[in-house]
Formats: structure tokens, sequence, C-alpha cells
């Protein structure tokens, strides 16, 4: 399923296919990536501005997800949880709820020095962050 817009409440949105939403047991439920209204709130609707909070945002993650990349080749728990705690605080801006917890669940296991399950847990998060990225991607070009 491609990205679509519930311009009502101004959240960005990308379909999911492969999960089980808690809500009825379907599968491919869309959930929210990306408050759009939040974020546009947060910059007192400054189109200007969201652009450009945007564009730092995509030029700068992909920078911060190969160090963290490169920590959990490392097992390096300290530059796991260091390395996630900067993508969680980038990606909070945006009201990414699921990529905050998917940042904020490496973060814990660096900082318990857990490597358990560090992996899948990356690859969770360059997920989530992905598809970020597309939903930021198009509320970027609708901003103007």
């Amino acid at each position: 399923m491609g990205p679509s817009s519930n311009g009502a409440r101004g959240y960005e949105y990308l379909g999911r296919t492969g999960g089980v939403s808690k809500v009825g047991g379907g599968v491919g439920m869309a959930e929210m990536v990306v408050d759009r209204q939040a974020l546009l709130d947060s910059l007192d609707n400054d189109a200007v501005l969201l652009k450009e909070v945007v564009g730092i945002f995509l030029s700068a993650y992909p920078g911060k997800l190969t160090e963290l990349r490169a920590a959990v080749m490392a097992g390096d728990c300290q530059h796991i949880a260091w390395s996630a705690h900067g993508l969680l605080g980038s990606v909070s801006t945006f009201g990414a709820k699921t990529a905050v917890e998917a940042a904020r669940r490496l973060e814990s296991m660096g900082l318990e020095e857990n490597v358990g399950g560090v992996d899948e847990a990356f690859a969770v998060l360059e997920r989530e962050l992905a598809s970020v990225r597309s939903a930021l991607d198009r509320i970027a070009a609708e901003a103007f």
C-alpha cells in the first residue's frame, strides 16, 4: 500500500503489511507515522521553517543511522545508547511514535548492556525511519 493522507486530522499515514493490528486483529492496518498538524503547530504554521527542519533531519539522519549501525555491529553498548538517543531526539520532533519507541528500545538495550536481539531492534528502527523519511518527503513537498 502506498502513502495516503488523512487531511481531516493532519496525519501522514503509510500502509503496513505483515503486522497484526490490535484493533480487530486485521493485517495491514495503516498506522500513524508523522503528525503533520502537530509539527506545523509547533512551527507556528511556518511552511518555510517546516521544509527547513525536515531538510535538516533528512540530511543528518543517514549519518546518525550509519553510526548506530557500526555500534550495533561492534556490540558497543555505550555507542548504541548514545547513537540511539540522538536519533530518538531527532525523530521525536515529528511525532513519529513508532520510530521513537524503536530508538528508545535500542537506547535502553545499550544502557542496560544487553545486546541480545540488538540486530532485530536495529532492523525495526531502520524500517521505521524509512517510513518517517517517506512521510517527511511528502509533507515537505506539500508544504509549498
